[in-house]
């Protein structure tokens, strides 16, 4: 495995691939960044770690937020202070 930030591993830097995890998790890219972003973290020490903890966290996070409410207050100020307004005009 790579551990040099600013090389390209299958036309990616770690930039590139911390851009899109979130896109990637979410399936909003296409199939051919996603076959490249997965491609570079196969191949860099540190975004395997940085994808499998993102990986784990969204695990832990459905596992224990089933059946948990959070009220609207909560919610707000959490979308604000993680900059996801957008997803708020749904609530």
């Amino acid at each position: 495995m790579n551990n040099k930030k600013n090389d390209l591993i299958a036309g990616m830097n770690c930039g590139d691939v911390s851009d899109h995890l979130s896109d990637y998790y979410d399936g909003d890219i296409p199939e051919e960044l996603c076959s490249k972003i997965e491609q570079h973290v196969e191949s860099c020490t540190d975004c395997y770690a940085v994808f499998n903890t993102f990986n784990k966290t969204i695990e832990l996070y459905k596992e224990e937020a089933e059946g948990v409410k959070v009220s609207d207050d909560a919610r707000h100020r959490l979308h604000t202070v993680l900059h996801l307004e957008d997803l708020l005009k749904d609530h």
